[in-house]
Formats: structure tokens, sequence, C-alpha cells
């Protein structure tokens, strides 16, 4: 899987309307999230499923529980 730049959906959120881009709270969450995580070498643990295909686009290491 390819791992995405984080700084372009923060690009897209503060200079688009994220809607335009398909991005919803909670897809942004997640990605700012993981972007975090990745930075500091964080496991991420989470119970959201859906959360982890966004986990995985950023490339932050996560355990679904």
């Amino acid at each position: 899987m390819q791992v995405v730049d984080s700084s372009v959906i923060v690009r897209a959120v503060t200079t688009l309307d994220a809607s335009e881009r398909g991005l919803a709270g909670g897809a942004i969450y997640d990605c700012l999230i993981a972007q975090t995580a990745r930075e500091h070498d964080a496991v991420l643990v989470s119970l959201a499923h859906r959360a982890a295909v966004r986990y995985s686009l950023i490339g932050a290491e996560h355990q679904l529980l």
C-alpha cells in the first residue's frame, strides 16, 4: 500500500473545502492522529476498524483490538 504524505491532507483542509476532496471530519481527524503517531514512532491501538484504512494510508503502525 502506498503511504500518503499527510501534508497533502492538511493543505486540502486548510486551502480548499474539505467536502470537495471527499474528506469528512472523522477522516481528517484519523489522518492527523496517524501522522502524529508516525512522527513520534508510536503505535496506535484502536477499536475503530474504519480508521485502520487511514492509518495505513499515512503509514502509521497500528493495532486493532
